[in-house]
C-alpha cells in the first residue's frame, strides 16, 4: 500500500493553470476511407479547433471532378451523402456517434457531445472506393475551463488536481475520497462504493487488463459502456456501469509504474413532476465535478 509522507498534500485556493495548447502534426484524412479516428476524446465543453489543408477528389474519372480540390469540396450537393446540407468532397467531423457537422478548411467549436472525434469526406457511404487523394487535418484541443476550487498535490503518488469548493477530503491507505460531508475525517471511507482515487502498483499490467479486473461485464444487472480517453496526455480507460439506482464512472490511467484508478459515484435522479430543474441542477453539479478532476489532473513524473 503507497503511503504519503508529512505534508502528503498541499492543497491551495487558486485554480490550476492552463496551459496553451502545443501545435500538433496534421492527421491525415484518406478520401478514400470513410470515417477516420481524427482525435481520442472529447468531453463537453472542450474546445477544438481544426484547420486542414490539401487536395482530393470524389470522382476522378470524371472529367469535371479529375482535378482535385480541397477540403471545402465542390459545389454539389448529394441527398445520399453522410452530410447531405454540406458540399461533397467537403471535410466533414463527428464527436461519438453523434450527428456530423461541416469542418471544410477551418472550425472552430465548443463540444456538446462526448466521444472520440471522427474526420471524413462528405460521400455517399457506398461510393468511397474510387476516392483519391487525401487532406492533412490539425486538431487544437484545449479542455473545458477549470472552474475555481482547491489545488491538491501528493508529492508520494505524484500527481496533482483541482476538487470543487464545498468537498472534503480523507487520505486512506490507498489514495483518497472526497465528500461533500464535513465530518469526512470521522467517516470511514471505502473505496469500493465512495468517490476517490487508488494509487497502487501496475505490475506490468495495462489498463485493460486491469479494467477486467475491476469490472464484470457480463452482470446482468448492470449496463456497461467504454472508450479509451486522455488523463493529462496519456492513455486511459472509461467505463460507466450503470444499474437502477447509481452509477459508477471508473478512468483508469497507468503511467509509469503505477495504476491511476478514479470512482465516480452518482445517484440515478428519477425526477417527480415539478422537479425537473432541481434535477438538472443536480446533473449539472455531477458533470461538473468530473469536469474539475480529470480535466485538472496532472502527473508530476
Amino acid at each position: 500500500m503507497p503511503s504519503y509522507s508529512s505534508p502528503p498534500l498541499e492543497p491551495t485556493n487558486t485554480p490550476m493553470p492552463t496551459s496553451a495548447p502545443a501545435m500538433p502534426a496534421p492527421i491525415g484524412i484518406a478520401a478514400n476511407q470513410g470515417w477516420q479516428d481524427a482525435y481520442q476524446f472529447v468531453h463537453p465543453g472542450d474546445k477544438l479547433e481544426i484547420t486542414a489543408a490539401g487536395v482530393w477528389s470524389h470522382d476522378p474519372l470524371d472529367p469535371q471532378f479529375s482535378t482535385l480540390y480541397g477540403p471545402s469540396g465542390v459545389d454539389l450537393f448529394e441527398a445520399k451523402a453522410i452530410l447531405p446540407s454540406a458540399p461533397v468532397g467537403s471535410l466533414i467531423g463527428r464527436i461519438g456517434d453523434n450527428h456530423p457537422f461541416l469542418v471544410a478548411e477551418h472550425l472552430v467549436l465548443t463540444s456538446a457531445e462526448r466521444g472520440k472525434l471522427w474526420l471524413s469526406m462528405n460521400d455517399s457511404p457506398d461510393r468511397f472506393s474510387d476516392n483519391t487523394g487525401s487532406v492533412g487535418a490539425t486538431v487544437l484541443f484545449a479542455p473545458k475551463p477549470v472552474g475555481p476550487g482547491v489545488r491538491l498535490t501528493s508529492t508520494q503518488d505524484s500527481y496533482t488536481l483541482v476538487y470543487p469548493a464545498g468537498y472534503f477530503v480523507v487520505i486512506t491507505p490507498q489514495g483518497i475520497c472526497l465528500t461533500q460531508d464535513a465530518r469526512a475525517e470521522a467517516i470511514p471511507c471505502d473505496l469500493v462504493t465512495a468517490t476517490g482515487l487508488e494509487v497502487g502498483e501496475a505490475h506490468g499490467r495495462t489498463g485493460a487488463q486491469l479494467a477486467n479486473e475491476l469490472i464484470n461485464f457480463n452482470d446482468p444487472n448492470f449496463r456497461f459502456d467504454s472508450h479509451e480517453m486522455l488523463l493529462d496526455g496519456e492513455p486511459a480507460i472509461w467505463i460507466s456501469r450503470e444499474g437502477n439506482e447509481e452509477i459508477m464512472n471508473l478512468v483508469i490511467a497507468v503511467q509509469a509504474h503505477r495504476v491511476y484508478t478514479w470512482r465516480f459515484f452518482f445517484p440515478v435522479l428519477h425526477p417527480a413532476l415539478g422537479q425537473e430543474d432541481q434535477v438538472m441542477a443536480e446533473l449539472d453539479q455531477q458533470q461538473m465535478f468530473y469536469n474539475t478532476i480529470i480535466n485538472s489532473f496532472e502527473f508530476l513524473d
